[in-house]
């Protein structure tokens, strides 16, 4: 059942996003969480424009423009925001509005606007049709199986939506995707049953599913407990559940040499775990490593970092694009 959905704008100006922005949301929370407020919305960042420090870029791709890290605090280059408030009926939002008249003169409150009455689940669920990676995968959500008719990909992919999980919408795990899917065929590998892959922040477990349907026993590490299981459950819809294993992280003891890596993550994260991602690679053979989720800027430090540390003549690289999005792959043939 849908619920009617009011909001309201409030323009803060900068001395008031610098001076009482937390407090003032604090107070709207407790006078308002019980008389029908039913969220604030700041506008969502990119991360690399608000963190100076490489282990905040780490975190997330965008941030709720609310819990931007302070030390290099979102607003602190903006004039004004306008921030908006969302009510569940006009009556409180006409309170709001008084409220903020009285206790707070200088801000300004927009006229209220209603959202229509929908539900979103389905409307999204109905707009999400999944993505094509020809000719080696489709991916798709279970309410949408009629573009698997008509793609030809050689594999399919059921994928249920998690929160932020990933859903092969983005170019880099489409990049990976098409690596994966060349690995037989353009790398010249024979996969048998020993042939182990490890999928480096397996996120929804796209990457991973797709090596389990090609052949091989796959290891995926992901350090949030929510989206492992997302991936489980995914893991499950296809059939592949017992192929993979899923972890927190790289087992320091652990023996496994892997003919496959994937690691689509950011570009400090592959270069902090270079030295470990190399030494898990079986350079005895034929292998493909997979590097994911670079700009075009980002290339040549995380060629060069992996290049060093590999230290082969006999290793080619391959850099492949899709928009602005990069991925470099390190392979023996």
């Amino acid at each position: 059942m849908t619920q009617n959905l009011f909001k309201v704008s409030v323009l803060l100006d900068e001395q008031f996003l610098r001076q009482s922005k937390d407090y003032f949301f604090n107070e709207v929370w407790s006078v308002f969480a019980v008389k029908g407020l039913l969220g604030i919305d700041e506008g969502t960042v990119l991360v690399q424009d608000i963190c100076q420090n490489e282990e905040d870029q780490n975190q997330l791709i965008f941030l709720d423009s609310d819990i931007a890290p302070r030390h290099r605090d979102w607003v602190g280059d903006q004039n004004q925001s306008k921030v908006w408030f969302y009510f569940s009926n006009l009556a409180e939002i006409s309170y709001f509005t008084n409220w903020i008249k009285k206790n707070y003169l200088n801000l300004i409150v927009s006229s209220p606007v209603e959202e229509p009455q929908k539900d979103w689940n389905a409307e999204w669920k109905k707009n999400f049709k999944g993505i094509l990676v020809p000719p080696y995968y489709s991916v798709l959500p279970p309410w949408h199986t009629d573009l698997d008719k008509e793609s030809q990909c050689k594999y399919t992919l059921i994928i249920n939506p998690g929160a932020g999980f990933g859903t092969g919408t983005h170019e880099t795990t489409q990049l990976c995707l098409s690596a994966i899917g060349q690995f037989e065929k353009n790398f010249a590998m024979q996969i048998d049953k020993n042939k182990q892959m490890l999928d480096f922040g397996s996120g929804s477990g796209i990457l991973a599913i797709a090596g389990a349907l090609q052949g091989f026993k796959v290891d995926a590490i992901e350090v949030d407990e929510l989206a492992i299981e997302n991936s489980k459950e995914n893991a499950e819809i296809n059939h592949v559940f017992s192929k993979i294993k899923f972890y927190k992280e790289l087992k320091k003891k652990s023996l496994t040499k892997y003919s496959l890596i994937c690691a689509n993550i950011l570009k400090p994260v592959l270069l902090k775990f270079s030295d470990e991602l190399v030494k898990r690679l079986d350079q005895s053979n034929r292998f493909l490593l997979v590097l994911s989720g670079l700009l075009e800027n980002d290339v040549n430090d995380v060629r060069k970092k992996y290049q060093e540390l590999l230290n082969d003549d006999g290793i080619k690289i391959l850099i492949e694009k899709n928009g602005e999005w990069r991925s470099i792959l390190f392979y023996k043939i």
